[in-house]
């Protein structure tokens, strides 16, 4: 996710699952109702009104757990979340009005969703969505759908 929250924005702070929350100093982090952990955002020292990461060095503008970053971090302004139904679960995108980058096309779809299904492959956060452990983003106005990412998890390895 990006660093930096407005106060209505707060809500968009990453979230980790439980195996991601045990890397990090969990002093930064509040448990949720769901049993899921959401960075605590801070007030920040640079731009007044704004809220940043708790991982987040504002001064050297870097992440301090960047290795070990949640996925919510890694794919932004990627997100992966429910439908308006919550039967299906999409990979999305943000739009230009959460994330500027998205509109002035620093953001390059084409090829990217690909790769970003590898990459959740290989941090097993399929098997995560499958058991519950991994946070899925609510149906918001504010994103744009890309792939149906419920075959991915529920698939029969009989079948394939």
């Amino acid at each position: 996710m990006y660093c930096y929250f407005a106060k209505e924005q707060i809500c968009l702070a990453p979230y980790f699952s439980k195996r991601e929350a045990k890397l990090v100093d969990k002093k930064k982090l509040k448990k949720t109702s769901a049993n899921f952990f959401q960075a605590k955002v801070v007030k920040s020292i640079k731009k007044k009104g704004f809220f940043v990461c708790p991982f987040l060095d504002e001064v050297k503008y870097r992440c301090l757990i960047y290795k070990k970053r949640p996925i919510d971090c890694v794919i932004w302004p990627f997100i992966i979340g429910w439908d308006k139904e919550k039967q299906d679960v999409y990979l999305w995108i943000a739009n230009s009005s959460v994330c500027p980058a998205v509109g002035n096309r620093k953001v390059r779809i084409f090829n990217v969703i690909d790769r970003i299904v590898s990459y959740l492959k290989k941090k097993e956060s399929f098997e995560e969505i499958k058991n519950g452990e991994r946070y899925l983003w609510p149906y918001k106005n504010y994103q744009i759908k890309l792939k149906n990412l419920t075959k991915c998890f529920l698939r029969n390895p009989f079948l394939d």
